[in-house]
């Protein structure tokens, strides 16, 4: 519980950080559309905006991956199979990681996120069914002996 709560926090600060830096550059964007002369100052700022951009999507991609792998490893689990061509630096179109672009280390994808929340779900639902099946058994029975109680107490009461 207090990962998740401690993930969605730094989410927040992570998506509150990034608008926070894009406003400048939006803005400077915006100028340099507007200046007719400066073809060079609005291919810089668009440059600075989509780098900004990047960087933020491997930010989020980064922190969804440490979270989303230790919960997987927490529950056993398995991670999206890391191929060879991916360690290396040149992962091919079916493949689950890539390399950040703005911080060392494999990111997964958003289909290696997509897979690997997928499974979480599976595995939860079964954690759940069996809960399940538990309650459904036991809640009967403590109805039935709530009855009694309640019939013993206004047999118990009335006899006064």
């Amino acid at each position: 519980m207090f990962d998740w709560l401690r993930y969605r926090h730094k989410l927040a600060r992570l998506r509150l950080g990034h608008r926070k830096a894009l406003l400048p550059l939006e803005k400077e964007y915006r100028r340099a559309q507007q200046d007719p002369k400066s073809e060079d100052e609005e291919g810089e700022a668009l440059a600075a905006l989509m780098d900004e951009v990047e960087s933020h999507r491997d930010q989020a991609a980064t922190l969804q991956t440490h979270h989303l792998c230790d919960l997987a490893s927490k529950r056993l689990i398995p991670l999206p199979e890391m191929s060879e061509a991916a360690l290396l630096g040149r992962p091919e179109r079916s493949s689950k990681w890539k390399n950040s672009k703005h911080y060392a280390g494999l990111i997964l994808t958003d289909d290696g996120i997509r897979d690997l929340r997928l499974a979480l779900q599976v595995e939860r639902r079964e954690r759940l069914e069996i809960v399940r099946s538990w309650v459904s058994t036991i809640v009967p029975g403590l109805t039935g002996l709530v009855g009694v109680m309640i019939g013993l107490l206004a047999i118990i009461l009335g006899h006064r």
